[in-house]
């Protein structure tokens, strides 16, 4: 079962990196996220996590429009 959740989430990934901008955006949340982390900011890590959760759904939703 992890397995087949595994592949879902991994395409979902390739998905929203293949998105135009996809890398960048992808990238840029990192960014955010370790920067919070390394300032030891647990609030901002969390909401950097949760924004960057958000525009992955938002890139994967988009490449599936394209799709369809």
């Amino acid at each position: 079962m992890i397995e087949g959740i595994h592949e879902l989430l991994r395409d979902r990934r390739e998905r929203s990196l293949r998105a135009p901008d996809g890398m960048q955006q992808s990238l840029d949340g990192h960014h955010r996220i370790l920067d919070a982390m390394c300032r030891h900011d647990e609030e901002a890590a969390r909401e950097a996590m949760h924004g960057h959760l958000l525009d992955v759904q938002r890139l994967s939703l988009q490449s599936v429009e394209r799709l369809g």
